[in-house]
């Protein structure tokens, strides 16, 4: 489901598109504010997805409004409700009359923007994330991509549980991984991934599994991409997956660590060693949400001896705590 906040002053104006929002079960309202200024406050601390504002505000008007919210908010959607005569004012200049609600508000004018909005969002949302990603990302650095994903993750409302919400998680997941794989210019990956990574009730229900399958959908696609630049590679993150001690994969391989380290840094911008103790923490968390297992017991069937250890190390990659990890969702 889609959030919506309105915005105005006058309760009538906000009864009345309330009860025309409500009538369509893909949006519902997140919160109603006063002013422009709690509005942007809310913004910067909720997932909002589409703001209904009045024109005319006293503070500030709606060419205003609509600049400050999408300076740090690039895909809320604004709706400006006025009045027809508003139009000529100067204010209206440069403004997209799809973003315009005229006066008196209807169903029928609530429920076209209401669908251009679930159109334009279905349509280029996730062309536009990937896009975005690739200019301000850069594309072989692991962490860098995982984090920008991850922040993506979080807008997604999870503690709404009704089916409608799940089914719109999963398609935006699935349009998400097959816009990255993609990205290798590998034909027919889409089935292969379905099946091989599959998108499960669990994790369209708990932010901590859905970022634990997008790691893996970007396991996947920097394998897929750095072994394609480097085949030795491939042999080496076999080995890897195997929990095979470092030493041991260049050894096996045949190659020397340094230019193992080189190849790594190339590819993932990271060391060796670094993306085996990120796999693991990945590992780690699904062993902690899906089969609840003690922390001392995930850090030794990980190969971590000491408790203290593993908790420091899956701090750095999380930015918390184990406790606080298992206490999220």
């Amino acid at each position: 489901m889609y959030s919506v906040l309105l915005v105005s002053n006058q309760i009538l104006i906000r009864t009345a598109l309330k009860k025309t929002i409500e009538r369509n079960k893909n949006f519902y309202i997140k919160d109603e504010v006063n002013t422009p200024k709690e509005a942007i406050d809310l913004i910067n601390k909720e997932n909002i997805n589409i703001v209904f504002s009045e024109f005319m505000m006293p503070s500030m008007n709606g060419k205003d409004f609509i600049d400050v919210v999408k300076k740090e908010n690039k895909d809320i959607k604004v709706f400006l409700v006025t009045f027809p005569s508003d139009l000529f004012s100067r204010e209206y200049k440069n403004i997209d009359l799809n973003q315009v609600i005229l006066r008196p508000i209807t169903y029928e004018k609530v429920e076209e923007k209401l669908k251009l909005y679930e159109k334009d969002y279905k349509n280029f949302n996730e062309i536009n994330l990937v896009l975005e990603m690739q200019k301000e990302v850069n594309m072989n650095d692991f962490f860098a991509v995982y984090e920008y994903l991850t922040k993506y993750i979080d807008k997604y409302d999870f503690k709404n549980k009704e089916v409608e919400n799940k089914v719109q998680i999963k398609n935006s997941l699935k349009s998400i991984a097959n816009r990255i794989i993609n990205l290798n210019n590998i034909t027919d990956e889409a089935k292969k991934i379905e099946k091989e990574i599959p998108i499960t009730n669990a994790i369209v229900s708990d932010s901590r599994l859905c970022k634990n399958w997008m790691f893996k959908i970007l396991e996947y696609y920097f394998k897929r991409k750095s072994t394609i630049n480097y085949p030795i590679l491939e042999n080496v993150l076999l080995y890897i997956d195997k929990n095979i001690s470092l030493s041991d994969v260049v050894k096996e391989c045949n190659i020397s660590q340094g230019y193992l380290s080189r190849l790594f840094k190339s590819e993932y911008n990271m060391t060796v060693v670094n993306f085996i103790h990120f796999k693991k923490i990945n590992l780690a968390k699904e062993y902690i949400v899906l089969e609840n297992q003690s922390i001392s017991d995930v850090a030794f069937n990980l190969g971590y001896n000491e408790y203290g250890y593993f908790s420091k190390v899956f701090k750095k990659y999380e930015q918390e705590t184990v406790e606080q990890f298992r206490k999220a969702r």
